[in-house]
């Protein structure tokens, strides 16, 4: 590069910085091909990868230079060469070449830090071939492109190489334009030894030998249809397959380690169905011509969408017919519905820009439950994962530090941050709420527009509001007057959710309807007076003269511009109203003293049951945490949960259970736990005592989930009849027998008798977990382990967790901790050792997990201690937290408002707990 060269180079760098600052590329020159050769080793310890990469780009704009993304790789070579308009690029690999005998050549190109730079004059309607050759590390942290292993029947290690790159990984294995915008055809060549499998997101096309290099060969993969970076995947190594077909004769492959591919039979008998049944409610066909399932001994999430090439963590993908429960057919299901949408929202429709990721990951949420329930309509995920939804957003959006489903992102630490309860289920719970609004009808229709109209390309929310307006107003659907962008946006564009205050006036038969943003804790929350910022809210509602809970078209909209609403229909003194019939809305409401005392009488009496039970899962978490807020007295709420010991349905000791859990880890340090233990045991004991512990041959999938949750509680709190019968069961298995526990009450069962028992059960369940095949059997040894009130057991466990070689395989480690960390006895001991082996503890789970652990951790703090030992952390470990600073701020902010909490409610609490004393219950 001569003197002038240099000096334009330098200056064109400067004009790069600040392309940094932004940290998104500039759309002056787009990708629309991708030619990718990749050739990994993990030979004796040599974990290194050799690629090369072909760009066919356009030019839009006159440039000088082109910026790609490349990340912790080492360039060997670059060149630019102008295409003609019908120049294509060669797809045939390089038969009898290994790539890592390539000479290097002499290149111009700029590193700097995750970019790659390339200089050039590109013209404006050009066409242009970009050549990069590469040299990269297999990472060990399972993303980008990473190496794993598992042992095999025959003690042997075999290794592999797979990729996640979601959302900003791609990088890490080849370069690329890695936004989700950039959507191109990518043609995937990968080189292997010809004892292990090659697989990409297309079919393999072809197969070439290497003749220089003995028994490697080039695996050449067909051309993909557009899609963006983070959804490019490829697998190296020695898996074995199962396969079946769709009606259509497409393809499904479901891979495991050689011991475990029996265990894929299941996920292989629903996957085609799912996919089937998508494609008509639809109305849109999927175009790949395969699909593979990889299930991986270790992985960083649940699953990953990568089209046609799926990653799912082994206990998500593998059931055992005899040992798991049938929660594990339930979730593998709804995990395998999520991940198969995703190949129309995310893969074939993509969003422009991360900030509207909650389009691919609220739709995949929304129809992995309507999948879910396609396959088994008795399991009722629709309703599961309603009530699931609405327990983590109104959680956690009302949080001060919550963030809207779209906003701008302002670096790259901020992306993996986004991937959180609001994008996953607000985003869920938009569409949900959009679909009752619409009607089933109309959303579906104008889904299948949406997808219709972007095939294959890149959207924002925008497009999504214009195609279900069209159809909605086709249909009429939607009141004249009103869009769905308009009473949309606030939804996506605002944090939180509102509160809905109904005022009745008993005498007139009116009511009076106000809405502000609900937040915790109260001393935060400003009421807003007429600024025309809120929500459109579409108001449903009932009566006990005529109560209607199967209607949730919007009898109005709330309009945000008003400061208060008449109802002029509301019943007389002496009935009840309820708003949000089947929880449609996104929206909490409270009631006059008068309508919560009704609707208490309502539910503690043999009616209980005309009140809808997602209403009566809703009006608990309602009341419980409107007085979490201090907007309702809690001896109100608390009397909401009296009826409790009447009710048979799970989903309304899911919403209880889930509240009343927030209350016993506040007082876990306190006097009145052993008072609040007592009032658990008197609400589940009537439950505990019809359901037994002993399924019956026709218990429905709810009520096998039910009885679950009264056992594990009733046990935890140490009620007698329920301790002594898991001590019993426990026994009975020790002493040689069959294990008598039934599978869905393992892990309560287990964890009664080793928090009862001594070194001796612990080592026995052990001596289980190691031997255990199947995943469920694994995971409930696992957790119960951690029950242990032995702290020197505890410790030992938890070193255990993060060891090589050791017996708790990598990606249990999480679980490992959160089993010790949940317990009154573990929780000391897991704070203290995350504390001095944060950084361990991120190598071995990946950077995922930290902030998970940190939220748990944070749950049970409650002491001005617990908030100067979680800022001292993250003071200490600035560096490491930098990509979780919106998880940091929720962390501090709940810590600070469980502080305030214990110091507003507790006497409170304590007062009505030993006023309501049950006389007589078996406790030890």
């Amino acid at each position: 590069m001569g003197p002038l060269q240099l000096g334009v180079a330098v200056l064109l760098l400067l004009q790069v910085s600040s392309e940094e600052i932004n940290f998104r590329l500039s759309r002056a020159v787009v990708p629309t091909h991708y030619r990718l050769d990749i050739e990994p080793h993990f030979e004796d310890d040599n974990f290194t990868f050799y690629g090369q990469v072909w760009i066919d780009v356009e030019v839009k704009e006159d440039s000088y230079y082109v910026t790609l993304h490349s990340s912790e790789l080492a360039i060997l070579e670059a060149s630019v060469v102008p295409l003609d308009d019908n120049e294509t690029l060669d797809v045939l690999p390089f038969p009898g070449h290994s790539l890592r005998n390539l000479q290097n050549r002499d290149s111009k190109f700029v590193l700097q830090q995750d970019r790659v730079t390339l200089f050039h004059s590109f013209k404006a309607g050009g066409r242009y071939l970009l050549h990069l050759r590469y040299q990269g590390q297999l990472s060990s942290s399972l993303t980008g492109f990473y190496k794993l292993s598992y042992v095999d029947s025959h003690n042997n290690t075999r290794w592999m190489a797979s990729t996640t790159f979601e959302p900003n990984e791609a990088r890490k294995a080849y370069p690329c334009f890695d936004e989700p915008g950039f959507k191109a055809h990518f043609q995937v060549n990968l080189a292997s030894r010809d004892d292990v499998m090659a697989l990409s997101n297309m079919p393999r096309a072809s197969v070439h030998n290497m003749t220089e290099v003995e028994r490697w060969q080039w695996n050449r993969f067909e051309e993909t249809p557009p899609i963006s970076t983070y959804l490019v995947a490829f697998f190296v190594g020695h898996l074995e397959f199962r396969e079946t077909k769709t009606k259509g004769g497409t393809p499904f492959r479901a891979w495991a380690r050689p011991d475990m591919v029996t265990h894929t039979k299941y996920a292989l008998d629903i996957a085609p169905r799912i996919l089937d049944y998508f494609s008509s409610l639809l109305g849109v066909s999927e175009p790949l011509p395969k699909h593979d399932l990889l299930a991986l001994p270790r992985f960083v999430a649940d699953a990953l969408e990568n089209w046609g090439l799926i990653s799912f963590g082994e206990k998500y993908l593998l059931h055992d017919a005899g040992l798991s429960p049938e929660s594990s057919r339930q979730h593998i299901a709804q995990i395998m519905s999520h991940e198969l949408s995703h190949s129309w929202f995310g893969n074939m429709v993509t969003p422009h820009w991360w900030k509207d990721i909650w389009l691919n990951e609220g739709f995949a949420t929304y129809f992995s439950a309507v999948g879910a329930n396609y396959v088994n309509p008795s399991w009722d995920s629709i309703s599961m994962t309603t009530v699931t939804a609405f327990l983590n957003v109104f959680s956690v959006d009302s949080l001060m530090s919550s963030h809207p489903l779209t906003f701008p992102l302002d670096n790259q630490n901020e992306l993996r941050q986004i991937f959180d309860v609001i994008t996953y289920y607000k985003g869920y719970y938009v569409l949900r709420m959009l679909n009752h609004t619409l009607g089933e009808s109309s959303f579906l229709k104008g889904c299948g527009r949406y997808l219709e109209q972007n095939k294959f390309g890149a959207v924002n929310q925008s497009d999504l509001w214009v195609a279900l307006d069209s159809e909605a107003h086709e249909r009429g659907s939607l009141p004249h007057g009103l869009n769905v962008r308009q009473v949309m946006d606030a939804w996506t564009s605002l944090p939180g959710f509102p509160i809905l205050t109904v005022t009745r006036n008993y005498t007139s038969g009116t009511a009076t309807v106000t809405q502000t943003r609900f937040q915790r804790p109260r001393e935060d929350v400003e009421a807003r007076h007429n600024t025309g910022e809120g929500w459109w809210v579409p108001l449903t509602y009932t009566s006990q003269l005529s109560p209607d809970f199967n209607s949730t078209r919007p009898k109005l909209w709330l309009d945000p511009g008003r400061e208060e609403t008449q109802l002029e229909d509301m019943p007389g003194r002496d009935h009840w109203v309820i708003f949000n019939v089947q929880a449609a809305g996104l929206y909490r409401v409270n009631y006059d003293m008068a309508n919560w005392h009704l609707l208490s009488q309502q539910l503690d009496s043999d009616k209980y049951e005309e009140v809808s039970v997602l209403n009566r899962a809703l009006l608990i978490d309602d009341a419980l945490d409107l007085a979490r807020a201090d907007l309702l007295p809690y001896p109100v709420a608390l009397n909401v949960t009296s009826y409790l010991r009447r009710e048979t349905h799970y989903l309304a000791w899911k919403s209880a259970l889930s509240n009343l859990g927030y209350i016993r880890r506040m007082l876990r340090l306190t006097d009145a736990l052993p008072t609040y233990k007592r009032f658990i045991q008197h609400l589940v004991e009537q439950q505990f005592l019809e359901l037994g512990v002993k399924p019956h041959k026709n218990d429905s999938y709810l009520k096998t989930l039910h009885r679950k949750e009264i056992v594990m509680w009733a046990c935890h709190t140490g009620y007698y009849p329920c301790v002594r019968k898991a001590i019993s069961l426990f026994k009975i298995w020790m002493d040689g027998k069959k294990n008598p526990v039934p599978s869905s009450l393992r892990s309560a069962v287990y964890c009664t008798a080793i928090a009862r028992g001594g070194p001796e059960e612990w080592q026995f369940l052990w001596t289980k977990y190691k031997a255990a095949t199947a995943v469920s059997e694994r995971n409930s040894a696992l957790m119960a382990l951690g029950c242990s009130e032995d702290t020197d057991i505890l410790k030992q466990y938890l070193q255990w967790s993060i060891q090589k070689y050791s017996d708790i395989k990598p990606g249990d480690s999480v679980t490992v901790f959160k089993a010790v960390a949940s317990t009154e006895t573990g929780f000391s001991i897991a704070k203290e050792f995350f504390i001095n082996n944060i950084g361990s503890i991120e190598e071995n789970v990946g950077s995922f997990q930290v902030a998970e652990i940190l939220e748990l951790l944070a749950s049970l703090m409650n002491q001005d201690y617990h908030l100067k030992e979680i800022e001292e952390f993250q003071s200490q470990n600035a560096q490491k937290l930098q990509q979780f600073t919106r998880t940091v701020s929720q962390v501090t902010e709940q810590v600070r408002y469980n502080i305030q909490w214990l110091q507003r409610n507790y006497q409170d609490i304590h007062t009505w707990l030993q006023q309501r004393e049950p006389a007589a219950l078996q406790v030890k």
